[in-house]
Formats: C-alpha cells, structure tokens, sequence
C-alpha cells in the first residue's frame, strides 16, 4: 500500500513544475512579442519602470507559490529517506533559479527596448 502523504507530495511536486513550465512559456511569448510587435515595444519604452516593476511583482507571485508548494511537499516527505529529502530541496532551488533567470531577463529585455521607427 502507498503512503498516501508521498502520493500527495509528488502532486505538489508536479504543480511546483506546472508552475515553472507556464512561467517559461509566459516569458517566450513576452520576448518573441518584444521582438516582434513594435508598437508593444514602443508602449513599454513609454512606462519602462512600471514594465520592470510588474515583471518582478509577477515573478515575486511565481516564486511565492513555488516556494510553498516546495515546503509543503518537504513537509510531506519528512521522514523518508534523506536522499529523497535532499532531491526535493534542489528541485525547489532549481525552480527559483529558472524564475529569477527568467526575470532578469525580462527585465533586461525591457531596459534595452528600443522602438523602432
């Protein structure tokens, strides 16, 4: 018989992914925008600071919710083996990581937007 309480920290493990997976989809949609629509870019050369600072609010909320997914699957998976325990604690860096590489990126991004004529 399963341990209900794994089963339940794998899902969380699989929402913590789902959750950097749409916010690396989200970021090729906004850099394929940047580079392609300029009347986009032209806008964002307008309000360049609030730009910046609406990608760090929203990234802020990704790394919140992964975060939490992450210590409540630790908290599930305490108790097994130290391994496991360990896995669990890269994988939360790992996605932090993927979302604030994703976030300077969009920022720099936004800071050498240029509209075209």
């Amino acid at each position: 018989m399963a341990d209900p309480s794994a089963d339940l920290a794998m899902e969380y493990f699989k929402v913590g992914n789902a959750i950097v997976a749409f916010h690396v989809l989200q970021s090729i949609v906004f850099f394929n925008t940047l580079l392609s629509k300029a009347e986009v870019v032209a806008h964002i050369t307008r309000v360049r600071a609030a730009a910046i600072g609406l990608a760090w609010v929203i990234s802020s909320l990704y790394l919140l919710a992964i975060i939490g997914c992450g210590v409540i699957e630790s908290g599930l998976r305490h108790g097994q083996a130290p391994f496991v325990t360990m896995s669990t604690c890269w994988a939360i860096g790992g996605r932090v990581a993927v979302v604030g590489v994703l976030t300077a990126l969009s920022s720099a991004f936004i800071v050498v937007a240029r509209a075209r004529p």
